[in-house]
């Protein structure tokens, strides 16, 4: 299968990453360069196709997307980064993640989605007993969270 992993070189990323490599698909890493990333980046260079993009920019995203069966977006920038920069974190966690399924939209047969969420969303939670639930109320604690919520509306 085609995958298109944002956020390839982060630290959920990366590990989605070696998990899809060792089941054999052909993943496509969608990442910014950065030193950090470019380092991970080298553990797969010979096992992957990269794209150095930005999903601010629509339309690095949307060559990104050709030619993709599935689109596994982890790409969010999460605490401290979130909290010390929550503009740059709102315009890329909500603002890329709604570039991404506008540019879903214009495929006629776009690849399929694969959005996580976070545990992080139900804020502290020693009062409820486990498991959470789809249905269980979020109560986001930070600008990731509130993110994560607002991307999933």
């Amino acid at each position: 299968m085609r995958v298109l992993l944002t956020g390839a070189f982060g630290n959920v990323g990366s590990n989605a990453l070696e998990s899809l490599v060792a089941q054999g698909h052909q993943v496509t890493c969608f990442d910014i360069r950065t030193k950090a990333n470019t380092k991970v980046a080298k553990r797969f260079k010979d096992k992957v196709n990269i794209i150095w993009g930005d999903l601010r920019r629509k339309e690095d995203i949307s060559n990104a997307l050709k030619d993709q069966d599935v689109v596994i977006h982890l790409a969010y920038i999460i605490p401290p980064a979130s909290e010390k920069n929550p503009d740059l974190a709102k315009t890329i966690n909500v603002g890329g993640t709604q570039n991404l399924m506008d540019a879903l939209k214009s495929f006629s047969k776009p690849p399929k989605l694969i959005f996580s969420s976070s545990i992080s969303l139900y804020g502290p939670t020693p009062d409820m007993k486990p498991p959470r639930r789809w249905d269980d109320p979020i109560r986001p604690t930070d600008n990731y969270t509130h993110h994560k919520a607002e991307s999933e509306r």
